[in-house]
């Protein structure tokens, strides 16, 4: 390992100061110095490993092209394999194993193989994030499929069934037995292994269906018996501390957990329906929180343009877009450029989803008074530079978040708007005066989530024709635009798509946008004018993105704005030539032949 350390130094992809670091973290988190690279990003994991197979002599192979047979996977126990991050790839010659690992350095881990393993061992290298992906692929299904058998194994009579005279006592017995422990903690470490945002337990006729929500589509995992619906709710109210007695009011409740050393909160609801309480868990990983506006998909120009509002020395910027957008992550973001010793930040949110150093945060709690307003009076009497008030939902906390940001404070807040420009039209509804917006407001940002291209089954398409019509204005700034999707693979889940990734659009307020929202002008006006100076809606950004073959045009359009306004997109004079004429009379042509168009868009040309 002395060796690959001198050549990242010595070829200047690894600084003393790093390595350093590196050190550090490896003594406080008791791992190994290649594992402290990888977790502190100082190396790009490709070029270690390379240098990883040129040190060893040994072969670096790609986990994402071999199909592992599930019968090898059994030759070693599954807690070794999860512990040291080894895999069983495929039977050598002579009978031997190959077995893919990261650090081949580690002796007590290849001594404890050896011991394991009768056969003789062939060790080749494979990065660690493949080795992860596909221990998380092969095993989260074996996991739930064995807590599955293990509730079927302890048959229905054990767990003292009574569907319609369930006591107190019973319910919490039968919840703390092991298969319903066992089987509620599976599905909660699947769905984070899975990085699963939700996890649905939806009561059915004649079963329970289990469904994760993934890059913001749900999706079926489970059919699980509707005999153990009861005690499944049961056991996850114990964990949350509520009344398991209470099964007909709406409960909330939170929980927190360390899986696999990390820390995982979850927020839980249950809500009586027609077949029995049915139960949502959000789960809020602190760790998978990158509240940084580098990697979150924003342009260079759209930071600097924030970086200005942000260092203001009072008044509001509005984040908005639909529940589910990820408004909260930018304002944590905001944040995190905002905070420091020197100022006093304090949030009022609903609820907290995230705990940041160096920053008071208060829950809001109707029950006992607090309020988004009532706690924007307290806080406004805690001396604050910043305040974040996690969402306008009324007048009151509209009127007191608009006079903190003429008072000397700078204010965070979010609204549920489509796009930034609409946001004027909402607070005009709420009740406020078109004078304060103007005076106000900073700079209003609008944001949404769209799902990106698998990398690892990229193939080009045509998209369908409605959609070519749909974004013809759009096309045209492009002539030689390229659509690529997923076309689905193991990696991806035969979904196509991996995690997500935001498009924003950046309304800052500049004197002539004052001028006009003060003199109550109306959102195209408004939109017109925001144009000229160079602002660009969340369609345009969003088509930033399938033109460099981040996402599709039906992931964009479903995303997105309505055919009616994506259509009404004018191309930017002087930008690229337009298509050629010939060629846009066919694509009419096209259009008009297809009746499936008309179909869904009636207003079509």
């Amino acid at each position: 390992m002395k060796r690959v350390i001198d050549e990242l130094i010595n070829t200047q992809l690894l600084s003393a100061s790093q390595f350093e670091q590196a050190r550090l973290h490896k003594a406080k988190e008791n791992t190994t110095l290649l594992d402290a690279l990888l977790d502190l990003q100082f190396v790009e994991e490709e070029k270690l490993m390379k240098l990883l197979s040129q040190d060893t002599n040994l072969p670096l192979i790609d986990l994402y092209e071999c199909e592992i047979d599930p019968t090898i996977l059994q030759m070693i126990p599954t807690a070794f394999i999860k512990r040291h991050g080894v895999l069983p790839v495929s039977f050598g010659q002579n009978g031997s194993i190959r077995i893919a690992m990261t650090n081949s350095y580690d002796i007590m881990v290849l001594d404890e193989l050896r011991a394991l393993v009768p056969q003789a061992i062939e060790i080749v290298l494979a990065s660690r994030s493949q080795i992860r992906k596909k221990i998380d692929q092969y095993f989260n299904e074996q996991e739930l499929n064995s807590a599955l058998d293990g509730i079927v194994e302890f048959s229905i009579d054990k767990l003292e069934v009574d569907d319609e005279q369930l006591n107190e006592q019973s319910a919490i017995l039968n919840a703390q037995k092991s298969p319903i422990v066992n089987l509620v903690n599976t599905i909660i470490y699947t769905a984070i292994q899975e990085k699963a945002s939700d996890i649905h337990i939806e009561p059915k006729t004649h079963y329970v269906e289990l469904r994760y929500r993934i890059d913001g589509i749900l999706q079926v995992k489970r059919q699980m018996p509707k005999s153990i619906q009861r005690h499944l709710v049961s056991r996850l109210k114990i964990m949350s501390d509520l009344d398991i007695s209470e099964c007909r009011r709406p409960q909330d409740g939170k929980v927190h957990l360390d899986v696999m050393g990390k820390p995982v909160d979850l927020r839980l609801s249950f809500m009586n329906t027609i077949f029995g309480e049915k139960v949502v868990l959000r789960i809020l990983d602190s760790n998978e929180l990158k509240a940084d506006l580098s990697n979150m998909g924003f342009r260079i120009n759209q930071i600097n343009l924030i970086h200005k509002m942000i260092k203001q020395p009072q008044g509001m910027i509005v984040v908005c877009g639909p529940t589910g957008a990820g408004k909260t992550s930018t304002l944590y973001a905001l944040l995190n450029r905002i905070k420091s010793a020197e100022k006093n930040i304090m949030t009022i949110e609903d609820p907290v989803e995230y705990m940041i150093d160096g920053i008071i945060q208060t829950q809001v709690n109707e029950r006992i008074g607090v309020t988004f307003a009532s706690g924007m009076r307290t806080a406004l009497r805690q001396d604050p530079d910043c305040i974040l008030v996690g969402e306008i939902r009324d007048s009151e906390t509209a009127d007191m978040a608009f006079r903190a940001s003429l008072t000397g404070h700078l204010v965070l807040t979010t609204l549920h708007t489509n796009c930034s420009v609409s946001s004027v039209t909402r607070l005009r509804n709420i009740g406020i005066d078109p004078f304060l917006i103007a005076s106000s407001i900073l700079g209003v940002l609008a944001q949404r989530l769209v799902r990106v291209n698998c990398q690892h089954c990229l193939v080009e398409y045509e998209p369908a024709v409605f959609f070519l019509d749909m974004f013809r204005n759009l096309i045209q700034q492009y002539p030689h635009v390229r659509f690529v999707k997923g076309a689905g693979c193991p990696e991806c889940k035969h979904t196509g798509f991996q995690r997500r990734t935001a498009i924003y659009e950046i309304l800052p307020f500049n004197s002539d946008i004052r001028r006009l929202v003060n003199a109550n002008a109306s959102e195209e006006d408004i939109r017109d004018h925001a144009v000229k100076y160079g602002f660009r809606p969340l369609i345009e950004e969003g088509f930033d993105k399938v033109a460099q073959g981040i996402t599709t045009l039906e992931e964009l359009s479903s995303i997105v704005g309505n055919r009616n306004e994506i259509c009404t997109i004018v191309p930017r004079e002087g930008v690229v030539p337009a298509l050629d004429p010939a060629c846009d009379e066919k694509m009419k042509k096209l259009v008009h032949e297809n009746f499936d168009v008309q179909q869904f868009f009636p207003q079509s040309r």
